[in-house]
Protein backbone atom coordinates (compact mmCIF):
# COMPACT_ATOMS: atom_id res chain seq x y z
CA UNK A 1 0.00 0.00 0.00
CA UNK A 2 2.83 2.42 0.79
CA UNK A 3 4.50 4.35 -2.00
CA UNK A 4 3.98 7.29 -4.33
CA UNK A 5 0.90 7.53 -6.53
CA UNK A 6 0.28 9.91 -9.44
CA UNK A 7 -3.42 10.74 -9.16
CA UNK A 8 -6.05 12.61 -11.13
CA UNK A 9 -9.66 13.39 -10.34
CA UNK A 10 -11.74 16.21 -8.95
CA UNK A 11 -11.71 18.60 -6.03
CA UNK A 12 -15.12 19.92 -5.02
CA UNK A 13 -15.51 23.06 -2.92
CA UNK A 14 -18.83 23.56 -1.12
CA UNK A 15 -19.50 27.05 0.25
CA UNK A 16 -22.81 28.16 1.74
CA UNK A 17 -24.42 29.09 -1.58
CA UNK A 18 -22.19 27.65 -4.27
CA UNK A 19 -20.40 24.47 -5.27
CA UNK A 20 -17.53 24.28 -7.71
CA UNK A 21 -15.76 21.24 -9.07
CA UNK A 22 -12.28 21.42 -10.56
CA UNK A 23 -10.07 18.79 -12.18
CA UNK A 24 -6.90 18.07 -10.25
CA UNK A 25 -3.60 16.29 -10.80
CA UNK A 26 -1.40 15.56 -7.82
CA UNK A 27 1.00 13.11 -6.26
CA UNK A 28 0.00 11.31 -3.06
CA UNK A 29 2.62 9.65 -0.88
CA UNK A 30 1.41 6.92 1.47
CA UNK A 31 3.79 5.85 4.22
CA UNK A 32 3.77 4.07 7.56
CA UNK A 33 2.96 6.31 10.52
CA UNK A 34 5.62 6.02 13.22
CA UNK A 35 3.30 7.32 15.94
CA UNK A 36 0.92 4.39 15.85
CA UNK A 37 0.62 0.65 15.29
CA UNK A 38 1.53 -1.24 12.13
CA UNK A 39 -1.93 -0.57 10.60
CA UNK A 40 -1.46 3.22 10.67
CA UNK A 41 -0.71 5.23 7.54
CA UNK A 42 0.17 8.82 6.74
CA UNK A 43 -0.96 10.35 3.42
CA UNK A 44 0.67 13.47 1.99
CA UNK A 45 -0.63 15.47 -0.97
CA UNK A 46 2.25 17.02 -2.89
CA UNK A 47 0.24 20.18 -3.70
CA UNK A 48 -0.66 20.74 -0.04
CA UNK A 49 2.49 19.57 1.71
CA UNK A 50 0.33 17.66 4.17
CA UNK A 51 -2.38 15.05 4.42
CA UNK A 52 -4.48 12.92 6.74
CA UNK A 53 -3.71 9.89 8.83
CA UNK A 54 -5.45 6.62 8.02
CA UNK A 55 -5.83 3.13 9.41
CA UNK A 56 -5.74 -0.09 7.39
CA UNK A 57 -9.05 -1.97 7.26
CA UNK A 58 -7.78 -4.79 5.04
CA UNK A 59 -4.71 -5.72 3.00
CA UNK A 60 -5.51 -3.11 0.35
CA UNK A 61 -7.98 -0.72 2.00
CA UNK A 62 -7.94 2.04 4.60
CA UNK A 63 -10.14 4.63 6.33
CA UNK A 64 -9.19 8.27 6.88
CA UNK A 65 -8.82 9.40 10.51
CA UNK A 66 -9.71 13.01 11.40
CA UNK A 67 -6.53 15.02 11.02
CA UNK A 68 -5.90 18.79 11.16
CA UNK A 69 -3.29 20.32 8.90
CA UNK A 70 -2.26 23.94 9.56
CA UNK A 71 -1.66 25.89 6.36
CA UNK A 72 0.72 28.82 5.85
CA UNK A 73 -0.79 32.14 6.96
CA UNK A 74 -1.89 34.62 4.31
CA UNK A 75 -1.78 38.29 5.30
CA UNK A 76 -3.58 38.53 8.67
CA UNK A 77 -5.44 35.22 8.26
CA UNK A 78 -4.71 31.72 9.52
CA UNK A 79 -6.03 28.59 7.84
CA UNK A 80 -6.38 24.95 8.71
CA UNK A 81 -7.38 22.03 6.52
CA UNK A 82 -9.29 19.46 8.57
CA UNK A 83 -9.67 16.04 6.96
CA UNK A 84 -12.74 14.41 8.53
CA UNK A 85 -13.55 11.28 6.52
CA UNK A 86 -12.69 9.20 3.52
CA UNK A 87 -11.30 5.91 2.35
CA UNK A 88 -8.85 4.35 -0.03
CA UNK A 89 -8.58 1.11 -1.93
CA UNK A 90 -5.86 -0.34 -4.10
CA UNK A 91 -7.41 -2.58 -6.74
CA UNK A 92 -6.07 -5.82 -8.18
CA UNK A 93 -4.22 -3.96 -10.94
CA UNK A 94 -2.53 -1.72 -8.35
CA UNK A 95 -4.60 1.41 -9.07
CA UNK A 96 -5.49 3.59 -6.07
CA UNK A 97 -9.02 4.87 -5.54
CA UNK A 98 -9.07 7.65 -2.93
CA UNK A 99 -11.95 9.69 -1.51
CA UNK A 100 -11.18 12.31 1.14
CA UNK A 101 -13.48 14.98 2.63
CA UNK A 102 -13.16 17.77 5.14
CA UNK A 103 -13.15 21.54 5.44
CA UNK A 104 -10.85 24.51 5.18
CA UNK A 105 -11.32 26.80 8.17
CA UNK A 106 -10.10 30.39 7.80
CA UNK A 107 -9.77 32.87 10.68
CA UNK A 108 -9.37 36.60 9.95
CA UNK A 109 -9.88 39.43 12.42
CA UNK A 110 -11.37 37.03 14.99
CA UNK A 111 -13.98 35.73 12.51
CA UNK A 112 -13.87 32.07 11.47
CA UNK A 113 -15.55 30.67 8.39
CA UNK A 114 -15.21 27.51 6.42
CA UNK A 115 -15.77 25.75 3.15
CA UNK A 116 -16.24 22.03 2.55
CA UNK A 117 -13.71 20.23 0.41
CA UNK A 118 -13.81 16.78 -1.20
CA UNK A 119 -11.20 14.95 -3.27
CA UNK A 120 -12.16 12.04 -5.55
CA UNK A 121 -8.92 10.66 -6.99
CA UNK A 122 -7.63 7.67 -8.94
CA UNK A 123 -4.06 6.85 -9.81
CA UNK A 124 -1.22 4.46 -10.21
CA UNK A 125 1.75 3.72 -7.99
CA UNK A 126 4.95 5.19 -9.38
CA UNK A 127 7.34 4.16 -6.59
CA UNK A 128 7.32 1.90 -3.55
CA UNK A 129 8.44 3.13 -0.14
CA UNK A 130 11.64 1.64 1.16
CA UNK A 131 11.24 -0.69 4.15
CA UNK A 132 11.33 1.26 7.39
CA UNK A 133 10.52 4.59 5.69
CA UNK A 134 8.19 6.68 7.83
CA UNK A 135 6.51 10.03 7.39
CA UNK A 136 7.23 12.57 10.11
CA UNK A 137 4.86 15.21 11.44
CA UNK A 138 2.48 17.16 9.25
CA UNK A 139 4.06 19.90 7.22
CA UNK A 140 2.49 22.67 5.19
CA UNK A 141 5.06 23.81 2.68
CA UNK A 142 2.96 24.07 -0.46
CA UNK A 143 -0.31 25.55 -1.66
CA UNK A 144 -2.04 25.74 -5.00
CA UNK A 145 -4.52 28.02 -6.72
CA UNK A 146 -7.44 25.70 -5.90
CA UNK A 147 -6.58 25.87 -2.23
CA UNK A 148 -6.42 29.65 -2.44
CA UNK A 149 -9.87 29.67 -4.06
CA UNK A 150 -11.16 27.61 -1.13
CA UNK A 151 -9.78 30.17 1.30
CA UNK A 152 -11.47 32.99 -0.60
CA UNK A 153 -14.78 31.10 -0.64
CA UNK A 154 -14.55 30.59 3.12
CA UNK A 155 -14.16 34.33 3.66
CA UNK A 156 -17.33 35.26 1.77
Amino acid sequence: MTGKYDVTGTMTLEAATETSEEPIEDMVRISSDTNANNKALRLSFSSLGCGPRATMTGETSFLIIETACPLPPVEECTSELVFTQGNGLRGDAGALELSVAGAIEVTCDGRTSGVGIRYELNGTRTAASLPGTHEAALTATGTNSLLERARQAALR
